[in-house]
């Protein structure tokens, strides 16, 4: 149970943990998006390799797949991290109302 007076500190520390927790994935997210660029690319010159025939059709379709899962892969992961909790307020206020409703043992 959250004892009165708490809860101000509660919400400091809440916001300080999910700061960081933000933070972190905020350069996740950079991360993720320089790898994207970088496949990107690759398939970029590995188009242009094809076209102008310096490889032959069975690597285009073989290396063209394997960049396209990985992006998509990527894709997949910055859409999950952009996908976070938004309203830190709201989620704050119902975890100390439950706190209040269910006590601790001491």
């Amino acid at each position: 149970m959250l004892r009165n007076g708490l809860e101000k500190p509660f919400k400091q520390l809440e916001s300080y943990a999910f700061s960081k927790y933000h933070s972190n994935k905020h350069f996740d997210l950079k991360q993720l998006s320089a790898q994207k660029k970088k496949v990107e690319t690759q398939l970029e010159k590995l188009e242009e390799r094809f076209v102008i025939g310096e490889i032959g059709q069975d690597l285009y379709q073989k290396y063209t797949q394997k960049f396209s899962d990985e992006l998509s892969e990527i894709e997949q992961k910055i859409d999950l991290g952009q996908n976070g909790t938004s309203n830190l307020e709201k989620v704050t206020k119902k975890v100390i109302k439950v706190s209040k409703i269910y006590p601790v043992d001491a």
